[in-house]
């Protein structure tokens, strides 16, 4: 419950600084310079393609060795993740050298954008290199279930790096003064969670000589789809900017970033909920407690989706009021109206992909989720052929490239992983509907109509009124969620944890 918290807290900490910080990109770089840095951010979102999700992996080994008692197991699991990363560091410098002679072809814009983009992608990319190693730290401090230390570390960190950013964006600095600080904020985060990481486990447990190739075959061949999905909304995302990037204008790359800013910061809250499942269901199907697992799935699947419903709602709703409120001033009547519909269909896949996450964490943590990382690629691949087909021939804009997205989403989530899930954890689609949807859906239900109430009657016009509508909707959503969706036992089970 406390890794939940601590989670969601930084979580939502670090939407409320990004939501901010894209406006003040917007005034101080313009849409235009403003989309290269996206660009570049996009291309440095495929990094973790290398690492072939090789954190996922040492956080389901650790605590499988630690219920063991097997310390030196933990040593060889975090020798060889290091020694892995760094030789994708090697491939990660050589990549940003490719990157650097070749980003003309990467964006559509004038020589000085380019050029500012070549620079940011070297500093960017060299100091994800030379940090790289040290994730296999991050990986330790969630395997001993120390998210309190991760956040803290990161919500520090995250708070200089705005500082910075904003005074160097104030004093005229422009693209290249961001990724500076960007990537010192990178260095400043891996060292601190490596300090956690070496006090927590007696010196950091790292032996050349542990190092395995064996180990190292079987957390990749776990990792790599876990990788997959867990970034899968971000990979599609980032296919999508950089189509539009390539083939549509910088600028519009800025805009397709604002119109998915919601149903990322839905689907990063929803994943930062779930976190803290997969070490716990490791430990769980270790001991071969099967029930129990069953019984975490049920539950975390109706939670999310008792969060996750409301939220859905919220934004079809009342989306346009929100891009209204928060960039109407900077776009014109017709740009508006294509943000509203972009944001619209980007809500609805990613929340059909997000009532899945929490069946993933669980079949993470049993080591049965492969079907999940295959579905991710095809999701990937048909998202990119897709949306560019649309664009370069069809001559589709943002809300094309929009629905390229949602449908590769939607396909997935409906169809192929439910019944997987329920295959592998033997628990029938008819009981997940009775005990997980049906009792969110009863919840939902009176908040959505209440949005809607409030949406055709008094559409907020100002921050402070959709902060009222948030903040009303939210106390209904708990309300009917406790006497709708949650049984008694687990209304005393919730008391039991409250420190009040």
């Amino acid at each position: 419950m406390l890794n939940t918290l601590s989670n969601v807290g930084a979580q939502a900490f670090a939407a409320l600084v990004n939501f901010v910080m894209i406006g003040v990109f917007l005034d101080q770089l313009g849409a235009e310079r403003y989309g290269v840095w996206i660009v570049v951010g996009s291309i440095f979102a495929y990094r973790g393609l290398l690492t072939m999700g090789l954190n996922s992996a040492v956080n389901r080994q650790i605590p499988v060795h630690l219920a063991e008692g097997d310390m030196r197991a933990v040593q060889r699991v975090v020798t060889t993740g290091f020694v892995y990363y760094v030789l994708v560091a090697a491939v990660l410098l050589l990549g940003t050298l490719g990157l650097y002679l070749g980003f003309d072809n990467l964006l559509a814009g004038d020589k000085d954008l380019v050029d500012d983009g070549r620079i940011a992608v070297v500093i960017v990319g060299s100091s994800y290199a030379v940090t790289l190693p040290l994730q296999v730290y991050d990986a330790a401090l969630s395997s001993y279930q120390r998210y309190d230390l991760i956040n803290a570390v990161v919500v520090a960190v995250l708070i200089a790096r705005t500082a910075a950013v904003v005074a160097a964006l104030w004093l005229g600095f422009g693209i290249i003064a961001v990724a500076a600080v960007f990537s010192l904020a990178e260095i400043c985060l891996r060292f601190g969670s490596t300090f956690f990481a070496v006090g927590l486990m007696s010196g950091g447990q790292l032996r050349l000589a542990s190092f395995e190739p064996r180990i190292l075959r079987a957390m990749l061949t776990y990792g790599f789809s876990t990788m997959l999905y867990s970034s899968s909304i971000l990979l599609i995302f980032k296919s999508a900017d950089l189509v539009v990037g390539s083939l549509i204008s910088a600028s519009a790359v800025s805009m397709f970033l604002i119109a998915a800013t919601p149903a990322l910061l839905l689907a990063t809250f929803m994943q930062m909920f779930a976190q803290a499942m997969k070490p716990a269901v490791s430990e769980l199907d270790a001991r071969n407690e099967k029930e129990r697992v069953e019984e975490v799935a049920i539950l975390a699947q109706k939670y999310s989706l008792i969060i996750l419903l409301p939220a859905v709602a919220f934004l079809l709703l009342m989306g346009d009021s929100f891009l209204d409120i928060w960039v109407g001033s900077r776009f014109e009547p017709d740009e508006l109206n294509e943000l509203y519909g972009v944001q619209r269909i980007l809500v609805v896949g990613v929340g059909l992909l997000m009532a899945q996450h929490t069946n993933f964490m669980v079949l993470v943590g049993k080591g049965q989720h492969r079907i999940f990382g295959i579905s991710a690629a095809l999701m990937f691949m048909v998202n990119a052929l897709l949306s560019s087909t649309v664009v370069r021939y069809l001559g589709g804009g943002l809300q094309a490239v929009a629905w390229s997205c949602c449908l590769s989403m939607a396909v997935v989530s409906t169809i192929v992983l439910p019944g997987d899930f329920s295959r592998k954890m033997e628990i029938p689609l008819s009981r997940s509907l009775h005990e997980s949807w049906g009792p969110a859906f009863l919840a939902a239900a009176p908040v959505a109509l209440v949005i809607a109430v409030w949406r055709f009657t008094q559409p907020a016009s100002s921050w402070a009124e959709l902060i009222t509508a948030i903040v009303v909707a939210g106390a209904i959503a708990i309300a009917t969620a406790w006497l709708f969706a949650i049984r008694s036992d687990e209304r005393a089970r919730i008391r039991s944890m409250l420190p009040f």
